[in-house]
């Protein structure tokens, strides 16, 4: 797939002609630069340039929190949606060659599969997430960001880099699409060029052929069972064989990873024994678990290769389950200090590539394995269900197994709710330890580490339209009571916030649309107060205005301002730090809003902010328009409890 990438710039032209002048020094015509065409997309965009495409789709594709095999993933999105924003950014409906791009992107780590499972797919049921710097991806920051040391060489991450040449124009001033030139490489020609295929080696067929239930049997034996017998048999022995390589898995991190870090110095002495419990967490319990479970399943296959029920042992393991429901909330903490560890510590960087070169690896880096604890345990219910589909009716599993399913959705439920919890209390202690005041009169009692405080929302507005630099970039922060603004520092390697204005109280806060971008829209939101009744509409933002500067009891009359949004808004998922009520939907396709469109013109998205103590207006800048509504959306639900949505017609 990755045939069409290259790292190097096209080929000049080779019919270049001398035109004779006075002088005896001829001089080769210049070569034309490469410039973005109106043809593809607009002009920020050149979709040959992978660092481009990677800036832009950060830029407008929205994460969100989304659910698969019962586990809650947050700030994530699916690859239909990676799929429809890559096609919206090349301005190409052909989605192969929006997938090509997307995967070219994935082979360089800028996204990556939530169990570093597969590569980019078009599919809703396929959940992928940028790979972040502390919230932020490497490649989004500002080289006059970055705190340059000695050792950046090895601490920096890969920047997404390449030509995708198939997007690329060609270098003949005289080329087009409808007559191409003569060059055999020219990205405008139809002819297929070879290409170099990897051939399947034996090694991975024979272990594709040793992976089915009907090759490790005889055919006697096969052939004396009926076909939903050997359906079931196959499900069971799937489930055998990866309970055998997650184990194997568990075994590879002890013996590469946390005994190499606990006997060498590669981490300091004094912090070394907290970092490894804080990274591995309690995953010497899981192993000692599923060790157990593992030898149990093959000595029953050993005892008869035609399996006649789990159930039995699956209950009586199952109780013994309750160490995932903690490591999987855990696991933020340890991918933070990971990954902040690779930042801060040179000699742990070559540690980390040493280990995940070795073949014991299998070419997955650490951040693959530590997933796998919580992906497994959602798994296990897929493959009693399949086994179910097949089990005869007189069967024990028919009964056990479904109380097997129950007790592991009993901790599917108890891990997202720990995993919800601690990731917010996470946030809020990284918020305290960061956020400070350029003034004595801009400091608030936010009460971060309250036990009852949550952070709603976070996410980056800019100050000035159309404005590329992150140095404009403004960090706001939703909490269940305060609204706060501030400016982002880079330091040792983490983000720092200093208030940019005094935090509003929700209280005390007004919001709208400015008028220009509202009347784009057709359809209305208009907050209430659930104990108020609705208050007449005006789409004048001037009175809007007025309304909400001289309104004093916000808790009884909202604001009369329209704010305007799209109608994919209304169907949601938000991006919120704490999962809320919302996330009892066991599927995965979650609806959110759609990409932004293409348009060149509708570049702005502002939401104007006013503070009812004093009038000071802001206003900030999202990079979408669905990320936009999704900032009202949360805004009205935690100021006024819910919101409606009125039609031009309604009004």
């Amino acid at each position: 797939m990755l045939s069409f990438v290259s790292t190097e710039k096209p080929a000049q032209s080779s019919n270049s002609t001398k035109q004779p002048c006075l002088s005896t020094v001829y001089y080769p015509p210049k070569r034309p630069q490469i410039q973005p065409k109106q043809s593809y997309t607009d002009d920020r965009v050149y979709p040959a340039l992978l660092s481009h495409i990677a800036r832009e789709i950060y830029r407008r594709l929205q994460t969100g929190t989304l659910v698969k095999n019962g586990i809650v993933y947050h700030d994530v999105f699916s690859g239909k949606e990676a799929t429809d924003c890559m096609a919206v950014i090349l301005n190409h409906k052909n989605r192969n060659l929006a997938l090509l791009v997307g995967r070219a992107l994935d082979s360089q780590g800028f996204i990556n599969e939530v169990n570093y499972e597969h590569r980019l797919r078009d599919s809703p049921g396929a959940l992928y997430r940028f790979r972040s710097h502390h919230g932020l991806p490497v490649e989004m920051i500002d080289e006059e960001q970055r705190i340059k040391t000695k050792d950046d060489v090895l601490m920096d991450t890969k920047r997404v880099n390449g030509i995708f040449t198939v997007l690329t124009e060609c270098y003949s001033p005289t080329c087009t699409r409808g007559s191409p030139c003569y060059s055999y490489s020219c990205p405008r020609t139809t002819r297929k060029k070879p290409s170099l295929r990897r051939s399947r080696s034996n090694s991975l067929t024979r272990e594709s052929t040793n992976r089915l239930w009907r090759h490790s049997i005889s055919k006697h034996i096969l052939e004396s069972i009926s076909a939903e017998e050997r359906k079931r048999q196959e499900c069971i022995y799937e489930l055998i064989y990866t309970e055998k390589d997650f184990v194997k898995d568990l075994k590879y991190i002890k013996n590469c990873w946390i005994t190499p870090l606990l006997t060498s110095d590669i981490i300091p002495a004094e912090r070394r024994e907290r970092f490894v419990q804080q990274v591995f967490w309690n995953l010497p319990d899981i192993e000692q678990v599923n060790s157990l479970l593992c030898e149990s399943l093959l000595n029953r296959q050993r005892k008869n290769p035609v399996i006649h029920r789990i159930g039995d042992l699956m209950l009586h393991h199952v109780s013994f389950f309750a160490p995932f429901v903690g490591y999987g909330a855990h696991q933020v903490i340890g991918k933070f200090s990971f990954e902040l560890e690779k930042k801060r510590n040179p000699r742990f960087v070559q540690f980390v590539e040493k280990t995940e070169r070795l073949p014991a690896s299998r070419r997955l880096e650490l951040n693959g394995y530590l997933t796998k604890p919580t992906a497994r345990l959602g798994r296990y219910n897929l493959f009693f269900r399949e086994i179910m589909k097949c089990t005869d009716k007189t069967n024990e599993d028919v009964v056990q197994l479904p109380k097997v399913m129950e007790i592991i959705r009993g901790y599917l439920s108890q891990m997202n709710k720990e995993i919800g919890e601690t990731e917010n209390r996470f946030n809020l202690q990284q918020m305290e330890a960061r956020l400070s005041y350029k003034s004595a009169t801009d400091i608030a009692d936010l009460q971060l580490l309250e036990p009852e405080r949550r952070l709603i929302m976070k996410g980056r507005m800019k100050r000035k339209n159309n404005s590329t630099s992150d140095a404009s970039d403004i960090q706001v922060f939703l909490l269940d009571h305060y609204l706060v603004f501030a400016k982002i520092k880079y330091h040792d390697h983490l983000e720092f916030y200093k208030v940019f204005r005094k935090p509003i109280p929700l209280t005390s806060l007004s919001y709208h649309v400015p008028q220009e971008t509202r009347a784009r829209t057709s359809t209305y939101r208009l907050s209430y107060s659930k104990s108020s009744p609705t208050t007449a509409l005006s789409t004048s933002t001037s009175t809007a205005t007025t309304t909400a500067l001289s309104t004093t009891n916000t808790n009884t009359t909202p604001s009369t301002t329209i704010t305007a949004a799209t109608t994919a808004a209304n169907a949601s998922t938000p991006n919120t730090a704490y999962p809320s009520s919302k996330f009892t939907s066991a599927s995965s396709t979650t609806a959110r809003p759609p990409v932004a469109n293409n348009d060149s013109k509708a570049k702005c998205h502002p939401i104007a902010f006013i503070d009812l103590r004093n009038g000071t207006p802001i206003t900030l800048y999202t990079s979408t328009d669905s990320t936009r509504s999704i900032w009202l959306e949360k805004l009205d639900e935690h100021k006024y409890g819910k919101s409606i949505v009125l039609t031009d017609q309604d009004t």
